[in-house]
Parts: structure tokens; C-alpha cells; sequence
């Protein structure tokens, strides 16, 4: 899973490095990536996914923080800007 969108004024990673690494990873053909964020984060999310060149989901805002945690207890890792 990757969020690549943050609250943080200053100090993330911008989008297309999130985009390129993702390339990468996806190169590698071992993981299946998903996208995450808030219903305001789609448009940036839609934006990593077309630098990837990716055809991955995108779960903007689609899940409630307790689905979030579920989904998220089978992902073998979670790339983001926040800790």
C-alpha cells in the first residue's frame, strides 16, 4: 500500500519520486501495489498512478479507518511520508 499524500505543509517527497519508486517496485513484478488516501487526495493519487504507468486501485476516501486497518493487516508493507 502507498500514501503518498500528506497533511505536512512542508518536507514530503514529491509525487513523481513516489511514481518512479513505484515503477520500480512494480518492474520487479513481486508486489501488487494499491494507492491510498482521503477523497481530496484523488487527483494526486490518479497523477503517482500515470507516472508509474500503473493499473492499480486507487482507494481515495473509500474506506472507513477500521476497513483501512483490515485491508491493511494482509499488506506486506506501506510506503509513506508520515510516520
Amino acid at each position: 500500500m502507498c500514501f503518498c499524500t500528506s497533511r505536512q505543509p512542508t518536507g514530503v517527497w514529491p509525487l513523481e519520486k513516489f511514481g518512479e519508486t513505484l515503477r520500480l517496485l512494480h518492474q520487479r513484478g513481486r508486489h501488487r501495489i494499491v494507492l491510498g488516501g482521503s477523497a481530496a487526495d484523488h487527483a494526486a493519487l490518479e497523477r503517482v498512478r500515470s507516472v508509474a504507468g500503473l493499473d492499480c486501485p486507487v482507494l481515495a476516501g473509500d474506506l472507513s479507518l477500521r476497513a483501512l486497518m483490515c485491508f491493511m493487516e494482509r499488506c506486506a508493507g506501506v510506503l509513506a511520508p508520515d510516520t
